[in-house]
């Protein structure tokens, strides 16, 4: 096991889901980036969504509202800034024990014809409303990023490790596995 290894173990091996932190932005730079890449097309960006000064940073947050589109429609929605905070921490936190790499985005938003159609979707899912993804991080198990979110207590956590991903959403916290 190389050092990075053991501590990304080491950090998560007491931390099961329902054990919050103190606080989502004790991770958040005051300039706020997500680099992400969508599975389906492979497009790729380090998208810059927020600062300190200025809030809500208009082009980056339309990259972003874009990168979590509904492909299969091609529809965008405007996409929950919690849940764009929420995979910013969690890759800051990745970034800390010097793992580097994008979250691939499996699916975003979804619009209700594609959620009707996806395997295991729920009538009211959060992916209707922008406020969900799916998503995994190359050499990443989908069990430790699974507990990495459900770290921060910011919503709903599924676990698909058979399949090699999370859901992550800014919903009610709960937790499930499939």
């Amino acid at each position: 096991m190389d050092r990075r290894t053991f501590l990304l173990a080491g950090a998560l091996s007491i931390i099961s889901p329902g054990t919050a932190i103190a606080a989502l932005d004790w991770t958040l730079d005051p300039d706020r980036k997500i680099w992400l890449r969508r599975a389906a097309t492979h497009e790729e960006a380090v998208v810059h969504y927020a600062n300190e000064n200025e809030g809500y940073l208009a082009d980056g947050y339309r990259l972003a509202c874009y990168l979590l589109r509904d492909v299969q429609a091609g529809l965008m929605i405007p996409i929950s800034p919690n849940l764009l905070d929420l995979l910013c921490a969690m890759q800051r936190w990745l970034g800390t024990y010097g793992v580097h790499r994008p979250f691939i985005i499996n699916s975003g938003y979804r619009s209700p014809g594609t959620n009707s159609i996806t395997e295991g979707a729920v009538k009211n899912s959060f992916h209707l409303h922008g406020k969900a993804a799916d998503i995994h991080v190359d050499s990443i198990p989908a069990e430790y990023l699974g507990r990495l979110a459900a770290m921060f207590k910011t919503g709903g956590v599924g676990f698909y490790v058979n399949k090699g991903f999370i859901h992550v959403d800014v919903g009610w916290v709960r937790y499930w596995r499939r």
